[in-house]
């Protein structure tokens, strides 16, 4: 079963319980790309990189992560990483 969550950067933990929960995610080996750009163009980014990761021998799995920068209105300003878990 896949799971999906999404989290938040905080700048001071809370002393209230506000239902959220801390993770801490430890990857050993993995594949980093930088987009800069639109996010429509996440989806065919993140699988050109696993077809590239696959081509050069590399077996990718879970958690592959999307890590947003902060909001802009200027598209071409918005930066998004993608990093994927390699076996």
């Amino acid at each position: 079963v896949d799971r999906v969550f999404a989290g938040v950067e905080l700048d001071d933990i809370p002393n209230e319980n506000l239902g959220l929960e801390q993770r801490k995610i430890s990857l050993l080996k993995y594949a980093y790309y930088k987009h800069l750009g639109p996010y429509n163009l996440i989806k065919q980014l993140g699988q050109n990189m696993a077809a590239e990761l696959k081509s050069k021998g590399y077996e990718s799995m879970l958690p592959y992560i999307e890590i947003y920068g902060h909001w802009n209105s200027d598209e071409t300003k918005l930066e998004t990483e993608l990093i994927m878990s390699l076996k």
